[in-house]
């Protein structure tokens, strides 16, 4: 005779009464996630991924109005996000380790989505989780979370341009972003600068990095100077193209872009 019954019903069953005490509640957990609360009160945003960046839009943060920013995300301390995401060319992957989980971004009609609350004020990075190309490990972005109180004041910065330069190397740097094409590509709110293809600019000169994390964006422009005079030695096969520009322009350009605030 060989064999325990006794024995062999026990470990057969304990084992399956342990995985069915861990699964039945975990499975509506898991659909609940699915559902964001405070759905009312949440700040929605629409996340675009490229190749190699992300461009986050803020739809109908005032009436009528939207705010477009790249690569950082600023969001309210203790209000839900809830995020709907897409992607311009190729799959990309959203993911902030801190906040959430990964979420699939997809070209075409497909938009997925992902909500999350940042308990905590701070900066919390985020990457693309799904290969998307050579610079798919240089496509970083963070999101910065504030007080509502900044928040709310950084919107009211954001709906009210900056000023256009009169004089100086920013002037010069204004009129050569036009005169060498850089407009035709990247939009400056208030200005005649409107173009689609590349990051919105218009509040370059306080974010923290250039090239979606690549290099600091120090306030000596240096970060700024390298990744102008030649982002394909920076950043290989990056969509902006090496424009050939002048040490002379490239700080004038620079001038102008860190006034952006």
């Amino acid at each position: 005779m060989h064999g325990h019954p006794t024995v062999e019903v026990l470990w057969t069953v304990i084992p399956t009464l342990i995985v069915a005490a861990i699964v039945v509640p975990s499975v509506p957990a898991i659909f609940s996630f699915a559902h964001p609360p405070d759905e009312a009160g949440a700040l929605r945003v629409e996340v675009v991924g490229h190749q190699w960046w992300w461009e986050f839009r803020y739809p109908n943060i005032a009436p009528g109005r939207t705010i477009t920013v790249a690569n950082d995300l600023r969001i309210p301390v203790g209000r839900t996000v809830i995020a709907q995401l897409t992607s311009a060319d190729v799959i990309h992957s959203f993911w902030v380790p801190k906040l959430s989980g990964k979420v699939d971004v997809i070209p075409g009609r497909q938009v997925n989505q992902i909500w999350f609350n940042a308990r905590e004020p701070g900066e919390y990075y985020g990457w693309c989780a799904e290969f998307c190309g050579v610079q798919h490990a240089q496509m970083r972005f963070r999101v910065t979370a504030v007080s509502p109180a900044e928040f709310e004041a950084w919107v009211r910065a954001r709906l009210s341009p900056p000023p256009e330069p009169k004089e100086g190397l920013a002037r010069q740097g204004f009129e050569l972003f036009g005169s060498r094409g850089c407009g035709g590509c990247h939009t400056i709110e208030g200005t005649p600068y409107q173009g689609k293809v590349g990051p919105n600019l218009t509040n370059i000169g306080e974010r923290p990095t250039v090239g979606a994390g690549i290099l600091p964006n120090d306030p000596d422009g240096q970060g700024l100077f390298r990744w102008i005079k030649d982002p394909q030695a920076v950043k290989p096969l990056t969509k902006m193209p090496t424009l050939g520009l002048s040490d002379d322009d490239v700080r004038a350009i620079v001038a102008y872009l860190k006034t952006l605030r």
